[in-house]
């Protein structure tokens, strides 16, 4: 359990800060690193918010900020990794699957690279 510290906005290229959220709680709740097929990683966020919304914790909506992924990639391959990479506060579970495939792909190139 974490404290939100405010709401980050990008409007007409410049970025705008929303303090209204401060202060309030954020359950972080982390899996293990088992998701190897990027629709697999969309699914779980849908799950996830299914399950939020059921149980009447939340709403779940991601777009109004009631719910927001974090998602961290890697390669671990037999003899080469690569560093884990963060992607923060992903807006909806298709975008979890576009960012998991686009840093996957990107993982790859630089292994490959050297």
């Amino acid at each position: 359990m974490e404290q939100d510290t405010a709401k980050t906005i990008i409007k007409d290229g410049k970025c705008l800060i929303d303090y209204n959220r401060s202060g309030m709680p954020l359950l972080e709740i982390v899996t293990e690193a088992e998701f190897t097929i990027p629709e697999n990683c969309k699914l779980i966020v849908r799950e996830m918010q299914e399950m939020l919304s059921t149980l009447g914790i939340s709403e779940a909506k991601i777009d109004l900020g009631q719910m927001r992924v974090d998602v961290n990639i890697s390669i671990q391959g037999d003899i080469l990794h690569s560093q884990r990479v963060e992607v923060k506060n992903v807006s909806g579970a298709k975008n979890v699957e576009r960012a998991v495939e686009f840093e996957y792909k990107r993982h790859v190139a630089l292994l490959e690279s050297g």
